[in-house]
């Protein structure tokens, strides 16, 4: 009895050991030249991190802590609830987990796809099945691989995922038009043309953690002649704040084939979105208002066409006031891109191809990554500033290990 109350005291000082026993870092937070608002925070993983233990942050002037989610191998994410001054630094230090974050964002798989929502509110739909269009429009415009309908947080879709007059539009989607492959014109954006397309191919992850929401998503621009030429994969993140819709949106397409695909410069091309119902006018059973486009330099509809731009934001031009404003991120090839802005219907893509073409070659990668807000009622510019130097301009974040 002596020798298992003996074991029982050792293996129980082992488990609840401090994390500092482990050799875990503290963490330097230095603002430097910016102001840090509260949102997403992305850390380096400690190399004293143990896999199936919990860990939070403690910050040690104000004892606040904050949960932890791991995303990689390489990367960490909390979320900074207060704001920091320029020239300010935080140190934090690595504790166990103690507590139950509660979860306000989560995602459900279903037959057709995977809802994301934040409480009892959806956030977004991913599309894995294939959808066709509804009434008279054929069958070749039909889609996966796409997110219809986004929502504001009070509910309002924001999307339209087979538009009257453009049907080959899907809502937030990704894909390239005037493409030449093995010789050849090839269409991934104009499903008409019957020369490509891009779909879904698999879900590789769906975690739902105390900060975010994470999917990886496969999917293929797809020649119909010859197979898929672009693998796609798709990183997002949807961050767990409470009445607000933030979401990030990575992708990285890979040449899988023998042969180079060149992409010539053209008017458009890449990571679009294409505008709610309520703003088409074509669509004469839901037109409600026309739809206003503006960019970071103040430039608005027609003004901002083929302009760069650092972010874009969208909304009717009625007195509900909701919108999306959608962040370049300046790792992203030409940034800031140029944004194609339709003269009359309600869309835009971030298209790097309208100066100057460019190619990828066999086993070569495009990356490129975007930060989608959405909202009720506009927020003011200072709001969308704050989130954009929160996307753009990151905290140096050091790891200081004791000797």
């Amino acid at each position: 009895m002596k020798s298992f109350f003996t074991v029982c005291l050792i293996v129980g000082a082992t488990f609840f050991a401090p994390v500092s026993a482990q050799q875990m870092p503290e963490l330097k937070m230095e603002t430097g030249l910016n102001q840090r608002f509260p949102g997403p925070v992305f850390i380096p993983v400690p190399k004293a991190w143990k896999d199936g233990v919990e860990y939070e942050l403690e910050n040690r002037r104000s004892k606040k802590r904050f949960a932890l989610q791991r995303l990689s191998d390489e990367e960490l994410v909390f979320l900074l609830t207060d704001t920091l001054q320029q020239g300010q630094t935080e140190v934090f230090r690595f504790v166990r987990n103690k507590r139950q974050d509660k979860q306000f964002v989560h995602a459900e798989k279903t037959d057709s796809g995977i809802l994301v929502k934040n409480g009892e509110q959806p956030v977004f739909f991913y599309h894995t099945s294939v959808k066709y269009p509804g009434g008279d429009s054929g069958s070749v415009y039909k889609r996966s691989g796409f997110i219809h309908p986004v929502y504001t947080p009070g509910g309002k879709v924001l999307t339209d995922d087979f538009p009257v007059g453009h049907t080959h539009q899907h809502a937030l989607f990704s894909a390239w038009v005037n493409t030449i492959f093995k010789g050849e014109k090839t269409d991934f954006w104009n499903q008409h043309q019957l020369t490509g397309t891009a779909k879904h191919v698999a879900v590789e992850t769906m975690n739902s953690g105390p900060v975010c929401v994470q999917l990886k998503l496969r999917l293929a621009q797809e020649s119909l002649k010859y197979g898929t030429v672009l693998d796609e994969k798709w990183e997002l993140r949807i961050y767990n704040l409470p009445g607000t819709f933030l979401f990030d949106l990575h992708t990285e397409q890979t040449n899988v084939t023998g042969d180079t695909l060149f992409l010539p410069k053209y008017i458009y091309g890449g990571m679009a979105l294409r505008g709610a119902a309520r703003w088409n006018k074509e669509d004469s059973a839901h037109f409600e208002e026309n739809w206003k486009v503006i960019n970071a330099a103040g430039e608005e509809n027609e003004a901002a066409n083929h302009k760069p731009a650092r972010w874009v934001k969208v909304s009717g031009t009625g007195a509900s006031g909701n919108g999306m404003v959608v962040y370049d991120h300046p790792a992203n090839f030409r940034y800031p891109q140029p944004v194609r802005v339709h003269l009359s219907m309600p869309y835009f893509v971030f298209s790097p191809v309208v100066n100057e073409g460019f190619a990828i070659a066999p086993g070569e990668k495009y990356k490129a990554r975007y930060r989608y807000f959405t909202y009720d009622g506009y927020p003011g510019k200072n709001r969308l500033l704050q989130e954009e130097q929160n996307w753009i301009s990151a905290p140096v974040m050091k790891l200081t290990y004791k000797k």
